[in-house]
């Protein structure tokens, strides 16, 4: 009987590479901001860290409708994973303008902590933005 070996190699390719350090929630902003805050619609994204927080990585995960957006943890560690990430922070726009974190978002946020604990990739923060931002971290929705 032939036995065939084959190997199969798999290669990750972010979005985007960048190698801009992130040190607070408004550097999130800042790199967020304008790509984003004018959107109608909401996007969930995530920025995937090395170990000295630059970004090495990000990516949208989804897009949804003007006031809400479905994200898995399975998408957004995908990307964490699959570029050798220390660690992630995950952002989204709110296109109505109002910044307070909606159930639907401290949940989602607590299901990701919890995920990221799981798998050793911790979630940093989760930023939402429009025309200024909330960190979820600040606010006391992340230990």
């Amino acid at each position: 009987m032939n036995h065939i070996v084959r190997e199969l190699d798999v290669r990750y390719k972010s979005t985007e590479y960048v190698k801009e350090v992130i040190s607070s929630p408004r550097d999130v902003f800042i790199f967020l901001k304008d790509k984003y805050s004018d959107d109608t619609q909401e996007n969930f994204l995530v920025l995937c860290l090395n170990n000295k927080n630059h970004v090495s990585g990000w990516s949208a995960i989804s897009k949804g409708t003007a006031s809400e957006t479905i994200v898995h943890p399975r998408e957004v560690f995908k990307h964490a994973i699959l570029s050798n990430s220390s660690s992630v922070i995950v952002a989204h726009n709110h296109p109505s303008g109002i910044l307070s974190p909606s159930p639907d978002d401290i949940h989602t946020t607590h299901r990701l902590v919890e995920s990221g604990k799981i798998l050793g990739i911790p979630v940093i923060d989760h930023i939402i933005f429009c025309t200024n931002y909330l960190s979820m971290k600040e606010e006391g929705y992340i230990q």
